[in-house]
């Protein structure tokens, strides 16, 4: 198993990179490369991956609590089973992501781009989202009424998808 808690790695190009549960605990990670990487199972919690490009990475089952992920790209990533709660992926892109079964409770989402991404079954509980960002994700993600959000933003998505026909 790598160990890599608590390095710093920003800038690095760690694209393609099998890192199959690693630990990177802590880690700052700005700017990182990690296209097509392999992390799935790997342990990022609490690492700053603020801006870091993870296009098309495979983070299945990684634990990505307490994640900096703002500004990060994670289009086309496969984060089935991921833990996400509490991170904070403000103006992230996830497009074509594979969120099923992601636990994003608690998480920080203003201005994330779901476009085509895949929320069946994925916990959206207690996430900070704006009025905006429910009509983004009503338009353009799927899979979104499978998806479980506190009773609050369900019945503000309900209302969103009567009024606009979605």
């Amino acid at each position: 198993m790598i160990n890599l808690e608590k390095s710093n790695l920003k800038g690095a190009d760690l694209s393609g990179a099998h890192m199959s549960k690693a630990n990177l605990k802590g880690s700052f990670m700005r700017h990182i490369l990690l296209k097509r990487a392999a992390l799935n199972r790997a342990n990022l919690e609490d690492a700053d991956l603020e801006a870091a490009t993870l296009d098309n990475a495979i983070l299945e089952e990684a634990n990505l609590s307490g994640c900096a992920l703002q500004l990060a790209s994670l289009r086309g990533a496969n984060l089935r089973y991921a833990k996400l709660k509490n991170a904070n992926l403000q103006g992230a892109h996830l497009e074509n992501a594979d969120l099923e079964h992601a636990d994003l409770e608690n998480a920080l989402l203003y201005d994330v781009h779901f476009d085509g991404a895949n929320l069946l079954d994925a916990n959206l509980r207690g996430t900070s989202l704006k009025e905006t960002d429910l009509l983004h994700i009503l338009r353009y993600a799927k899979n979104w009424d499978k998806a479980r959000f506190s009773d609050h933003f369900q019945e503000r998505l309900e209302t969103l998808r009567l009024i606009t026909g979605l």
